[in-house]
């Protein structure tokens, strides 16, 4: 139990090294032997650098984070009252869920996520978004780099005759070109889908439980800068809290509400 537990606390540095080696074997591979290194092929790896860079910056925020506890004996707790938690032994509030691994109850819960060993919650969802977007950026500039030189290696192959190991590093190389391109089709769809349910403000388990209250829906904008803050220069950068606090949500008819108010005024 204390080595599983260990390696679950060090899985994210565990993730990092892995992406850090597949990326430095893809730049040696492609951009340093490979390719033709024009502007095109600098631009690309500079900005599959910089993604990685924000990918880990957003990965230990993620993983640090406090996805939104729900402590025991909170007076604030009581405004938004919903039922009681047996396995805590505290009041829950409304869209808040009961994580089995972390063994506490979760304000505004998505789901448990291996890879950052942390409940994905208000205050991290953020964070785990941001993981999956600079992912996707950086994969994307690989993709754009794997096909600037892709047609160059392929010819390489075809026509090579130094011997078989450079025959064999040129057919690894175009595989791991398409292997990165396919992965990062699968990562974009998946941070794709993250976004449109922050947009429609919803979780995963929103998603499954197929009982979401569309009433927590005020707006792709809103909702967008709920979770991501209101300065637009800050949004891919993480950064900052959420605009509410988890115990009360703002709803379609508080903001009918407060529309007809702003308009009488």
């Amino acid at each position: 139990m204390f080595l599983a537990s260990k390696l679950r606390e060090y899985f994210p540095l565990f993730l990092a090294f892995g992406v850090m080696s597949i990326y430095t074997a893809f730049v040696i591979l492609v951009f340093t032997l490979e390719s033709k290194q024009s502007i095109f092929d600098w631009l690309c790896l500079f900005g599959g650098s910089f993604s990685i860079l924000m990918l880990f910056w957003s990965l230990y925020k993620c993983n640090k984070t406090n996805p939104g506890y729900i402590p025991t004996g909170s007076a604030e707790i009581q405004e938004g009252l919903i039922q009681f938690c047996n396995r805590c032994h505290i009041l829950k509030v409304e869209r808040s869920h009961h994580c089995s691994k972390c063994r506490r109850c979760v304000l505004n819960m998505d789901h448990h996520c291996v890879w950052v060993d942390n409940c994905i919650g208000l205050y991290n969802r953020k964070f785990f978004n941001l993981i999956l977007i600079w992912g996707s950026i950086g994969m994307t500039f690989a993709a754009l780099l794997a096909a600037n030189n892709i047609l160059l290696i392929y010819y390489r192959i075809k026509s090579n005759d130094q011997g078989n190991f450079v025959q064999a590093r040129l057919c690894f190389t175009f595989l791991i070109m398409i292997s990165q391109s396919m992965n990062g089709i699968g990562l974009i769809y998946f941070a794709g889908k993250n976004v449109r349910l922050v947009l429609r403000n919803m979780t995963t388990l929103d998603e499954l439980g197929r009982n979401y209250d569309s009433r927590y829906n005020v707006g792709y904008y809103y909702n967008w800068k709920f979770y991501f803050g209101n300065n637009p220069l800050l949004w891919l950068v993480p950064v900052g809290k959420p605009l509410g606090n988890g115990y009360v949500w703002d709803t379609l008819q508080f903001q009918y509400e407060t529309e007809l108010i702003d308009d009488k005024l």
